[in-house]
C-alpha cells in the first residue's frame, strides 16, 4: 500500500516537469490507484494459473509440466502484465486524467517509469546491504 502514495508522488513530479495543466497530487493518486489495481489483478491471475498447473503436476503430470507451471508461465505472465498494465494502461490513464496528447502522455510515462526503476534499484541496493549486514553479524 505504500506504493500508491509513492508512485503518485512520482507521477505528480512528472506532471510538474512537463508543466501539465492539472498538477494536483489527487489526480496522480487516482491514476496510480488504477495502475496498482491492474497490477494486482494480473498478479492474482498469474498466481491462479501457477497454482492450477502445479496442482495438475501432483496428479500425474510430468516434470516438463512442472517446469512450465512453476517457471515459464508465471514469469511470462508477469512480463505480459508489466507490458500491458505498467505501460499501456498507465499511458492511457495519464492521457485520460491529464487530457494531453498521446506523445506527451508517453513522455510523462517515460519519466514516471524512470523514477520507478530508480526506486527499484535503490530498494534492491538497500536490501542487499541489510542482508549482507545480517549475514556478517551471524558469523
Amino acid at each position: 500500500m505504500i506504493s500508491i502514495p509513492l508512485l503518485g508522488l512520482f507521477l505528480w513530479l512528472s506532471s510538474k516537469i512537463f508543466k501539465l495543466a492539472d498538477k494536483r497530487y489527487k489526480t496522480a493518486i487516482k491514476a496510480t490507484l488504477f495502475l496498482v489495481l491492474g497490477e494486482f489483478i494480473i498478479s492474482m491471475i498469474s498466481l491462479g494459473i501457477t497454482y492450477g498447473l502445479s496442482s495438475s503436476y501432483r496428479y500425474g503430470a510430468g516434470a516438463s509440466t512442472m517446469m512450465i507451471a512453476m517457471v515459464i508461465i508465471p514469469y511470462a505472465l508477469k512480463f505480459i502484465g508489466w507490458v500491458c498494465i505498467s505501460m499501456l494502461l498507465m499511458v492511457f490513464l495519464i492521457k485520460k486524467f491529464y487530457i494531453i496528447t498521446w506523445g506527451k502522455a508517453w513522455l510523462v510515462w517515460l519519466v514516471f517509469f524512470g523514477m520507478r526503476v530508480a526506486l527499484a534499484i535503490i530498494s534492491w541496493i538497500v536490501m542487499m546491504v541489510v542482508a549482507f549486514a545480517f549475514m556478517a553479524a551471524m558469523f
